[in-house]
């Protein structure tokens, strides 16, 4: 039998949207209501690049430090 890896996934709720994302094998997953997107996880914290590809997808209002 395989084993199952179970993900954590965050939501963030604020003035700017709303998304969530998690961290699975190297690698940041983002669900909006606009889609999903991944990358890997580079010289950035985790939550910096979830911000960055929600903003991506559209789910953030324009912001200064994205």
């Amino acid at each position: 039998m395989a084993e199952r890896q179970f993900a954590v996934w965050h939501s963030v709720r604020d003035e700017h949207g709303n998304y969530s994302w998690s961290i699975r094998d190297g690698l940041v997953f983002v669900r909006t209501a606009n889609g999903h997107k991944a990358t890997q996880i580079g010289g950035s914290s985790p939550d910096h690049i979830a911000r960055i590809l929600a903003r991506e997808l559209g789910a953030l209002a324009k912001c200064d430090d994205c």
